[in-house]
């Protein structure tokens, strides 16, 4: 099969997955800015960017423990182009990263594999990812960190790993392992696997060369950079794990998703990846080999989870955390596309029923616990946004205080109402929550007429997806 085709069909896996996202926002989105989006980009962000204020320290600022600099240039990129600020705008922008970050990763493995694994690649990713089970990071304008960190961390695996040394794309490799932990705290550690590996290539003797020590040896210490400049939140301890046990009861359950949480399925789960290290360890290819790139993605979805796991010990499996370890099941099946050496038809079973498994555990949990939570979240919003504009009429505080739990937009009324009195931050207001004084219209921007079209044609882009994947059959 040519590039051509090739191309084309991950045009189509894109269309149909950005497709499918935005079904999610048109749905259940709202424009009302909701909760960390207050303070990190209304009051910290914009209020300075407007006023004249904006300086360096506002971008590399600490946002809990990370230092989000890639979603506050996003975040001021389309305030600046829009003219006002519409979370809508940024959830369709996520939803496009996210796509991008899942069509690098699958384009990454296929180059890993093989083009004989096109359809097996395409089709389970297709299935994995159009599942909704990262709603809130989809219904959320503030949370480009997530897909950032998954397309940086990507990028620097297969730069670093895949390219020479000091060559211009090995550099870009570095820098998006920079990139990454400037998106979350956890992006560090994408720079951590592919040191992980140089070490592993060096102790099998595969490669000891004295360039590839002395990156190592950088690596290593970009990595003791990023630790030392993550911050550490002392409000933030009693969510982290205090034990062993508990650690590893989090992380067994958490490598286990979506099948159920326990040692029997994490084993189930994992086994493609465990043997695929296992015949690499054994085996001990040459340095260019692209099962390299494989044990990387290993290495930093399985880091990545117990970051997870150690860190949110009592939330791990909420939502907007799945995006970040879910890669780990496309990186499982890779690897178990990969165990072909006994190519019979048992090796042909184990593979169909470890597939059926991970995408029949994936639909059940999602039908079992994502309609009722977007239904809420729904619920939520309306009662938020009411509220917000209520506010907006009266000036009455009391329209946000004492409201049950998420039917304001803030934890925090009163913060919340001191920053909507900001002259600065009424002018950007969504147009949805705006004030209207002396019967003025109020204001639209630039590209809400385009988020508007975008939304209510989202089953477009899935037509579009059907079309030129059936085009790219026939030609």
């Amino acid at each position: 099969m040519n590039f051509r085709k090739i191309y084309w069909f991950f045009v189509a896996l894109g269309l149909l997955l950005f497709g499918s996202k935005l079904l999610v926002i048109a749905h259940y989105g709202s424009a009302t800015p909701y909760w960390d989006q207050w303070d990190a980009e209304a009051a910290n962000l914009y209020r300075p960017f407007l006023e004249g204020t904006l300086i360096l320290e506002h971008f590399v600022a600490s946002h809990n423990e990370h230092r989000i600099l890639t979603t506050r240039l996003i975040s001021l990129f389309l305030l600046k182009n829009n003219g006002i600020w519409n979370p809508l705008l940024e959830m369709i922008v996520n939803a496009l990263l996210h796509v991008i970050a899942i069509i690098s990763i699958t384009g990454a493995l296929l180059y890993g594999l093989g083009k004989r694994f096109l359809w097996p690649l395409l089709i389970f990713s297709l299935i994995f990812f159009s599942f909704p089970y990262g709603w809130e990071n989809t219904l959320a304008g503030f949370q480009a960190q997530f897909y950032c960190v998954l397309l940086f961390s990507v990028l620097t695996l297969f730069l670093l790993i895949e390219k020479t040394i000091f060559t211009p794309l090995w550099s870009l490799g570095l820098l998006a392992g920079v990139l990454a932990f400037f998106s979350l705290a956890s992006g560090i550690f994408a720079l951590a696997a592919v040191a992980a590996v140089f070490g592993i290539q060096y102790f099998l003797s595969v490669d000891r060369s004295w360039k590839k020590a002395i990156v190592t040896l950088v690596l290593m210490l970009f990595v003791l950079l990023g630790i030392v400049f993550t911050p550490v939140i002392a409000g933030h301890l009693a969510l982290k794990a205090h034990s062993i046990k508990q650690f590893l009861a989090a992380f067994i359950n958490l490598m286990s998703w979506p099948l159920p949480g326990n040692f029997f399925w994490f084993l189930v789960r994992n086994a493609p990846s465990v043997f695929c290290c296992g015949a690499l360890f054994f085996v001990r290819p040459q340095v260019n080999d692209r099962r390299w790139f494989l044990l990387g993605v290993i290495i930093w979805t399985s880091v990545q989870g117990a970051s997870i796991a150690y860190g949110r010990v009592d939330g791990y499996l909420a939502s907007r955390y799945l995006d970040l370890f879910a890669f780990s099941v496309l990186i499982n099946f890779a690897c178990l596309l990969d165990q072909d050496s006994l190519n019979n038809i048992f090796q042909r079973i184990i593979k169909a029923v470890w597939t059926a498994l991970m995408l029949v555990a994936l639909g059940w949990y999602c039908w079992k616990n994502v309609p009722q939570q977007l239904a809420e979240k729904k619920r939520t919003e309306m009662a938020q946004t009411i509220n917000v504009q209520n506010y907006q009429r009266s000036g009455d505080i009391n329209d946000l205080k004492n409201k049950p739990f998420q039917e304001i937009p803030y934890p925090d009324p009163t913060r919340l109402a001191m920053i909507l009195s900001s002259p600065t931050i009424q002018k950007i207001l969504p147009t949805s929550i705006q004030k209207s004084t002396n019967g003025n219209s109020v204001s639209v921007g630039r590209l809400d007429g385009v988020v508007d079209w975008v939304l209510s044609h989202a089953l477009l882009f899935i037509v579009f997806g059907v079309v030129i994947a059936l085009m790219a059959l026939i030609c």
